[in-house]
């Protein structure tokens, strides 16, 4: 009888143990990127949510959806990890008013074009919005360098009718000249 119970209690045991070394041995599988089993998360206190994603060139992930730093508004949130999920940079776009990126593509340079509505911009209401981004997620603003050709153009522009609006019109000296005779 004591010999059965020390059997039961070291089957037990050893069961114990088999167990333990099978779930450690599945939280270590799950948790190394190398057998490609992982999990990550992304964003802040408040809701967050991913709409779309699509595997990038580089083997990563580039995921969109609604970022909300505050209980008032959300913005456009583009997020790139590495192949393992480890976020590489992130970032959002948007205004005061609500914004949300339902979907995603990778461009053919490496950038990215992310589609939704926005509240922050155009006709009033929600309005469709699309981004368009470099491969580091940023949006290309204005070339400075347009800015100041723009610039002489005007300012040569009204330098031109500055001078014409100088000179006397001979129309003008004609009709003034028959109204003395």
């Amino acid at each position: 009888m004591v010999v059965r119970r020390a059997s039961g209690i070291c089957c037990a045991v050893l069961l114990f143990f088999m167990l333990l070394a099978v779930m450690f041995n599945v939280a270590q599988v799950w948790a190394d990127p190398s057998t490609g089993g992982w999990s990550k998360t992304y964003g802040g206190a408040n809701y967050d949510y991913a709409y779309a994603l699509v595997q990038t060139g580089d083997g990563g992930y580039a995921l969109t959806g609604s970022y909300t730093p505050d209980a008032f508004e959300d913005h456009f949130w583009l997020v790139k990890t590495d192949a393992f999920g480890n976020a590489q940079w992130s970032k959002t776009y948007g205004g005061t008013g609500g914004n949300s990126a339902n979907a995603l593509v990778e461009t053919g340079d490496g950038g990215y074009a992310l589609a939704g509505r926005t509240e922050s911009f155009g006709a009033g209401g929600p309005d469709f919005w699309l981004v368009r981004t470099d491969a580091n997620g940023v949006v290309p603003e204005f070339p400075s360098y347009m800015i100041l050709a723009v610039l002489l153009v005007v300012t040569s522009l009204m330098v031109v009718l500055k001078e014409v609006s100088r000179k006397p019109n001979p129309a003008f000296r004609a009709s003034s000249h028959l109204q003395d005779v």
